[in-house]
């Protein structure tokens, strides 16, 4: 296909959703006797013909120097590796109508941002919130005005985002559409994009599987779609703990005609759930199935994996809990750094401080990047930013640094093995080894 627009008036950031089904991924033979042996001889997808800037926007790999991203692909490989990328490609959406039927609620319960801020001259509505707070005693000793201009700013914002999430979606009524595929450096494999399953709860929201007849699902997995649906609303221990609570709430939900919605304030994602709840009642296999959870890959079933650690392997869930629990590797975090502070930290008010912002959110920012590569003042600056005032800034670091020692001491072969792959590293980069 020859593209007959300006290119430079293509969304260069943002890889939407295609309506055509994508070129099957396949290895490019250099010889009829020899198999590729790296991800970047691979081929496909969307855009794999033309050069310039717009080849870079719809490969298989992030990085536009392919000497750097040496994906080494061993005798069959390079076939299954096509083969997964091709099944998740071909795999077309379409748009949830069902989750905006009605948006004038979603707006009077906060849910959702009045689209009337979405054409605000923020420079015209500064002007005029300085006068009024200027003239304004009551407000000033309230509040100060360098917070209601980032609140302003914020809504704005918001409301900017959600419009333009909701008009995309829009644009796909009635297509069949299909998610570009990539894979990162850490060899999983995401969706590019700004509507797409890896976005935020709104964007998620609108996203079903279209029907095709791959499908193997009928009412029996009312069951499913249920779980699905409360573990949107909050987590639990048990498939069967879920269930129960959904059938509990069931009621409730539909006392009126914007009781679920009203119920969905209080949930881990309100979108997703809605969602979920409106396809699970009014059940059409013809009409999509919304999507499910995400699947768990984190670095640390990774690194479970490549130190064949049980105990870590059975936290993030790749090995089954034996009474059929649901792990969760971050509240499990969460309690064992806890334990390690109190035997760490010996003044309690400074310990009731940080016990009443350390949560899972919290932990999780702090502690998954870490095997990253985190640093210290990248972690004091969380810190910082949860606690605010309640903190000293060498408090901050110094809770940082306890979490480097709890990693230390409760999961010495993690923490090894990232000693290890930075030194490997730097090896390589020094003698220039790919």
């Amino acid at each position: 296909a020859i593209c007959n627009l300006n290119l430079s008036i293509l969304p260069k950031k943002f890889n939407l959703p295609m309506i055509c089904k994508p070129e099957n991924g396949v290895s490019k033979k250099k010889n009829e006797n020899e198999k590729p042996m790296m991800f970047s001889d691979m081929t496909g997808g969307y855009l794999s013909g033309p050069t310039i800037d717009i080849y870079n926007r719809f490969r298989l790999i992030t990085s536009h120097n392919l000497n750097n991203f040496n994906i080494q692909l061993h005798k069959e490989k390079n076939d299954e590796m096509c083969f997964i990328l091709n099944g998740l490609q071909s795999q077309g959406f379409k748009r949830n109508t069902k989750v905006l039927e009605n948006r004038d609620t979603l707006v009077k319960l906060g849910l959702l941002i009045t689209k009337d801020l979405v054409n605000v001259n923020l420079s015209k509505a500064f002007d005029f919130m300085r006068k009024c707070y200027f003239n304004d005693i009551a407000v000033q000793e309230a509040c100060s005005l360098n917070s209601l201009l980032m609140e302003l700013a914020k809504k704005v914002q918001r409301a900017r985002y959600e419009e333009f999430i909701i008009r995309l979606a829009e644009a796909y009524e009635g297509f069949v559409f299909y998610l570009p595929a990539f894979m990162d450096f850490r060899g999983r494999i995401y969706r590019s994009g700004i509507l797409h399953f890896h976005e935020r709860d709104l964007a998620r929201s609108f996203i079903l599987f279209s029907p095709n007849n791959q499908y193997e699902c009928s009412k029996d997995h009312g069951k499913d779609f249920a779980c699905a649906a409360a573990f949107k609303y909050k987590k639990f221990q048990t498939l069967d703990e879920a269930f129960s609570w959904y059938k509990e709430k069931k009621s409730v939900m539909y006392a009126s005609a914007d009781s679920l919605m009203s119920f969905s304030l209080n949930a881990s994602d309100p979108f997703q759930f809605i969602s979920k709840v409106l396809c699970h009642e009014r059940f059409d296999l013809y009409n999509g199935i919304p999507m499910n959870q995400d699947a768990s890959a984190s670095a640390y079933q990774i690194m479970s994996s490549f130190l064949l650690n049980e105990d870590l392997a059975r936290k993030t869930k790749i090995i089954p809990h034996p009474d059929g629990q649901i792990e969760d590797f971050d509240v499990s975090l969460l309690n064992e750094f806890q334990n390690f502070l109190f035997s760490e930290i010996y003044d309690s008010d400074k310990m009731k401080i940080i016990e009443s912002k350390l949560d899972r959110k919290l932990v999780k920012t702090l502690f998954m990047p870490m095997i990253y590569g985190k640093s210290l003042i990248s972690m004091a600056d969380n810190i910082k930013e949860q606690y605010g005032k309640l903190l000293s800034s060498k408090d901050n670091y110094n809770l940082a640094k306890l979490c480097n020692e709890f990693m230390k001491e409760k999961y010495p072969d993690v923490v090894n093995l990232m000693k290890l792959i930075k030194l490997i590293a730097w090896v390589c980069a020094a003698k220039d080894l790919s």
